[in-house]
């Protein structure tokens, strides 16, 4: 006799959904998932035999103003997209109204047991719409049908829905433990549909007898949501990735790289068959993503992987936000999308400097090259003559940060000295400090660099470009800080 497997179901009731978008420029955490540990591994069944109660009380309400039997369609519909190409899959309705006892009877076969394919599900639906509502409720009879095709399955469940007590022949209860006892290696999980105190009891009693679980559903959605859960995978992504995030456009720094993490997690009853997940962005501009489809293999339930995407800020980008979507899908699971957002900023703001900047309105920019705007080759045309070459640019750092634009002194190729004394290499240019002085209102923030040209960065960076090792430039300048 082949031994009963008598494992308790590993039916997962978790509906947790993430946030789609972390703290400001930090990524959120994933969340713990809420599972109810199995016993033991969960196994795909070999086959799975659907049976349905199609008795004379599906025609009534289902507690949200649909008929019964037609929630038990839509669930079954959207079981026969979820077991594509997973196991073999039948279904029997019971009573047959077109029997010789059209109440007591052991039901039909709408379809036999059959891997569901593009090529068949259409037909496997159409078949599904013909079921009517009729008769009695001979649950025992029907189960033992239900057996009967399952026969020669190594590993085989059956999932039973109906709505009321038996009412024809057997007690259900005593048809499972002599399933059991023919050496039938299956498992019954029972679904009640709005069904009474002594239903739910039978139910319980058939479930408990081959190591199925029982469920109650209160209507339509509940019937789609538990009986997906029983008979397929079901999969869940969890995301973790930046809200905001400060990028320098085309720069090389892994500081600017963006991170999208995805864990995709097997929560349902069964395992997840060929497991896939996909990065999807919302524009025709997108970033551009190694891989963005990864194959994850057969993920045991529970069971998860883990996945990340990099991709860089565009090279010509200043503010834009980054939509996308991250589609988790098994041959034997419905998809499960999330989507998210990621605001890449490319231009600072004086608020990204806290109080230092707030409420600045007279602010003045001092200093040499780095301050003054050179190489953004739009300048001022007294800045940009033969005896002035301070090359002061509308374009420089330190005036994008403010709505009132900064007054702008500083000058290429200034030194330190320059500060306090007039620009020798520029014949119109004052010191500094005395344009300071010169000032109609005195400033509430100067921003300035120094100290670039007295080190001879160029000449420096010159040497670094010839070939030979930058290491051996080890010379130190330095710099006089004073009133001279």
């Amino acid at each position: 006799m082949i031994r009963v497997r008598r494992s308790a179901a590993a039916f997962l009731a978790v509906a947790t959904l993430l946030p789609s978008a972390g703290l400001a420029a930090a990524p959120r955490a994933l969340a713990p998932v809420r599972t109810a540990a199995p016993s033991e591994a969960a196994v795909q069944p070999d086959a799975i035999m659907l049976v349905v109660d199609v008795s004379g009380s599906m025609a009534d309400d289902d507690g949200s103003g649909r008929v019964k039997l037609v929630g038990a369609k839509r669930a079954l519909q959207v079981l026969i997209g979820a077991l594509a190409n997973g196991p073999q899959v039948g279904l029997l309705a019971y009573p047959d109204p077109t029997a010789p006892d059209p109440d007591c009877n052991a039901g039909k076969v709408v379809f036999g047991r059959q891997q569901i394919t593009d090529g068949n599900s259409t037909e496997l639906n159409k078949q599904v719409r013909s079921l009517r509502s009729a008769g009695g409720t001979p649950t025992a009879a029907a189960l033992d049908e239900a057996a009967n095709q399952l026969a020669g399955v190594e590993h085989a469940m059956i999932v039973l829905v109906s709505d009321g007590e038996s009412n024809c022949g057997s007690v259900p209860c005593d048809v499972a433990k002599a399933i059991e006892k023919r050496g039938i290696d299956v498992r019954v999980n029972t679904i009640g549909f709005r069904i009474s105190d002594v239903g739910r009891e039978e139910l319980n009693c058939v479930s408990g007898a081959t190591g199925g679980r029982y469920v109650d559903v209160n209507n339509t959605d509940e019937l789609v949501d538990e009986i997906t859960a029983i008979t397929a995978a079901s999969l869940e992504v969890a995301l973790r990735f930046p809200a905001t995030l400060d990028a320098v456009a085309g720069g090389s720094s892994t500081a600017t790289n963006v991170e999208i993490t995805a864990e995709v997690r097997s929560t349902g009853q069964q395992p997840a068959q060929n497991a896939i997940v996909r990065l999807r962005f919302d524009s025709a501009d997108a970033p551009t993503v190694l891989n963005p489809v990864r194959r994850l293999g057969n993920l045991g339930s529970p069971g998860s992987s883990t996945v990340t995407w990099t991709f860089r800020a565009p090279s010509d980008f200043k503010n834009r936000t980054v939509d996308f979507s991250v589609e988790a899908v098994s041959d034997n699971s419905l998809p499960v999308d999330r989507t998210g957002s990621i605001v890449l900023r490319g231009i600072l703001k004086p608020t990204d400097a806290g109080p230092m900047l707030a409420g600045r309105k007279r602010v003045v920019i001092i200093g040499d090259s780095y301050s003054s705007g050179e190489g953004a080759s739009s300048y001022t045309a007294v800045s940009d003559v033969k005896d002035n070459a301070c090359h002061r640019s509308p374009d420089t750092y330190g005036r994008a940060l403010f709505a009132n634009l900064p007054s702008n002194i500083a000058c290429s190729g200034a030194v330190t000295a320059d500060y306090w004394n007039a620009n020798t290499a520029n014949e119109r240019e004052p010191a500094q400090r005395n344009q300071l002085a010169a000032l109609a209102k005195r400033p509430d923030l100067v921003l300035g660099s120094f100290g670039g040209n007295d080190i001879g960065f160029a000449d420096i960076i010159l040497k670094c470009l010839l070939p030979q090792n930058c290491d051996t430039l080890t010379k130190t300048t330095a710099v006089k800080c004073g009133s001279e």
